[in-house]
């Protein structure tokens, strides 16, 4: 429905032609997300997707952290790898995509079988941890404290989570992120309370049928002389996922946006306490609230972590069978 709504918002778009273009590439990762979600996985594909995930994490981590150490891609201070600022990785993005592999890697932390298993699955927490605070990114830090919020607040991980907690936050304090959480610019997020004006204001003439998909910049630049702001440039993105989508797809698509984001969270609410993905589900409802919150600063639907995470959820659904609201299962679910 989503999908389907943002394709006739082309029709009545500010640029169609722009709409066209992010149509297309919002549809191929759309859909290759439904054909992962119909195909038939197995256990062993679903280890080896989630395997290959955690190792992708790691490896940009390891990458990222390698060169933070050698104080080479600095720039203010934070992480930003590329040849140079304006076209390096954004450090938010870079930050959030590791929120839902540091979910899955704490919970095989708090479960591991053996003190081996333990100290691998520590270690590997310990690199994410290390870039992710390099990267300074104060929108990600939030996403994974609610992300974490969400595993204390389930009783049989509290323990586990108050020690983990407090070693995070002190090692927090003294890094980059620690240190652009006291930063002056912290109160306007860095410039986009100012991009966040502009952008509520074309929500007067936009708010129903939206600007049509893609077109959030061709909006703001319709009220940048008509809202007052500090400068800016004039090829400014949304910088937050929420006013995007309201913008670019209106009333229905933003509600349509929260839907399809609530039955991500709760697709795999009803898995049993007892089943062998029971904590592996709890990882990636916390990752899609993690990376919800984060999406306050970031266009997500943009990034294929976003849609990774997605299929995970699809994958795992699909491994497990189907569920009863009783917890019991049936179908194949084994």
């Amino acid at each position: 429905a989503l999908t389907l709504y943002l394709g006739f918002t082309v029709f009545w778009a500010i640029d169609q032609q722009t709409a066209l273009n992010a149509l297309i590439a919002y549809a191929f990762q759309a859909g290759l997300f439904v054909a992962i979600a119909v195909y038939p996985f197995s256990k062993k594909d679903l280890a080896l997707l989630v395997g290959a995930t955690l190792i992708g994490a790691l490896a940009q981590s390891g990458y990222g952290g390698y060169l933070f150490l050698h104080g080479s891609q600095i720039w203010e201070s934070r992480l930003y790898i590329g040849s140079e600022a304006v076209h390096s990785i954004d450090p938010n993005a870079f930050a959030t995509a590791l929120i839902a592999p540091i979910m899955l890697t704490l919970i095989f932390f708090l479960r591991a079988p053996s003190v081996l298993w333990k100290l691998l699955s520590f270690a590997a927490l310990g690199v994410m941890l290390f870039a992710f605070m390099a990267s300074g990114s104060r929108g990600a830090a939030i996403g994974l404290a609610v992300a974490i919020a969400f595993l204390v607040w389930r009783p049989h991980f509290r323990l586990g989570m108050f020690v983990s907690i407090a070693a995070a936050v002190i090692a927090a304090a003294a890094s980059p992120l620690g240190r652009r959480f006291v930063e002056a610019d912290v109160m306007t997020a860095n410039g986009r309370m100012d991009i966040w004006k502009v952008g509520f204001a074309s929500l007067s003439q936009y708010w129903l049928g939206g600007a049509g998909i893609g077109n959030f910049n061709n909006a703001f630049v319709q009220y940048y002389f008509a809202t007052p702001h500090m400068w800016l440039p004039w090829d400014r993105v949304a910088h937050s996922i929420f006013l995007q989508s309201a913008v670019e797809g209106g009333i229905a698509g933003f509600a349509l946006f929260i839907v399809f984001w609530y039955l991500q969270f709760r697709e795999l609410a009803r898995v049993p306490a007892h089943h062998p993905y029971a904590d592996m589900c709890i990882a990636l409802r916390a990752g899609v609230l993690g990376l919800l919150v984060a999406g306050f600063g970031l266009n997500l639907m943009e990034y294929k972590y976003t849609w990774l995470l997605f299929s995970l959820i699809a994958v795992t659904r699909t491994v497990m069978g189907d569920v009863k609201p009783s917890g019991k299962p049936r179908g194949g679910f084994e």
